[in-house]
């Protein structure tokens, strides 16, 4: 999914309330609508996103996996929800809690990508691995 470029800092206030929507589609919206450039998630942002990737809709939890991922917010509790990810039942979401810890520098993304089937040829997911490959040779560097 696409993310505006510029973001109102009212819209993440504005997004909260419809978190625990009923409809999917909403939350689905809203996982992926909080904005993910700010240094650090605002306390009710950063729940509504723990509550939002253990959604039982897999969309949901990968939407929200995803605007962690591409987030700076470096609370552990959000790279431990990622981590919880690992082994869900759902080969999109295992690959977006992959990409997040490797965006977030989390060694936990090496044994989530050497658990994870391989993407089917074409499909969205199958460049997720790119960033664990990124973070091993940030990880070696040092």
């Amino acid at each position: 999914m696409h993310r505006p470029e510029h973001v109102d800092p009212r819209g993440d206030a504005a997004l909260l309330p419809h978190a625990g929507h009923p409809d999917r589609r909403v939350r689905h919206a809203v996982a992926f609508g909080f904005d993910s450039g700010v240094p650090d998630f605002a306390p009710a942002v950063r729940k509504a996103l723990l509550d939002l990737m253990a959604d039982p809709d897999a969309d949901v939890r990968q939407g929200a996996c995803r605007t962690v991922a591409d987030g700076r917010d470096r609370a552990p509790e959000l790279a431990d929800a990622m981590a919880a990810l690992l082994d869900d039942g759902s080969r999109p979401v295992r690959g977006a809690a992959v990409h997040g810890l490797a965006r977030h520098d989390d060694e936990r993304c090496v044994a989530g990508a050497r658990r994870l089937p391989p993407a089917p040829p074409g499909t969205p997911h199958e460049h997720d691995l790119d960033e664990v490959w990124r973070y091993e040779l940030r990880r070696d560097a040092r």
